[in-house]
């Protein structure tokens, strides 16, 4: 009979990957606009293990147009994690879940993405 030597291991369900949690929101966009905007999630494998996911906002009645939310960075630790938003050329270092979720809460409620939406929202309704 084997031994068990790596201890308790984390629970599956207690983990949440940040490009899950992105692609909640990607969804919420999408539901919240009913459709006339979308949320996208594209991800990236870079070398050493690393990940990057942008969230972007889609018009698809202005041909696809896409505006970049965000970008997430991490490794196959998830955090610490970086979360970038191009628009206002900020970068914050999330060392949790928690961290992250309450992060990115303050930049999806931000001026200049809202502006941004609200911009993309009303060209969409005038092409319909």
């Amino acid at each position: 009979m084997s031994t068990n030597l790596w201890g308790s291991l984390p629970s599956i369900e207690t983990i949440k990957v940040p490009v899950a949690i992105l692609r909640e929101q990607a969804k919420m966009m999408t539901e919240l606009t009913k459709g006339i905007l979308m949320g996208r999630i594209r991800t990236k494998d870079k070398i050493n293990g690393l990940k990057t996911h942008t969230l972007e906002i889609v018009a698809p009645l202005l041909h696809n147009y896409a505006f970049q939310v965000c970008v997430v960075d991490h490794n196959v630790q998830l955090y610490p994690l970086t979360l970038e938003l191009p628009s206002e050329n900020k970068v914050y270092q999330c060392a949790s879940e928690e961290a992250f979720t309450k992060q990115l809460a303050t930049l999806l409620r931000n001026e200049r993405i809202h502006s941004a939406i609200a911009g993309m929202l009303a060209q969409s309704k005038s092409v319909k």
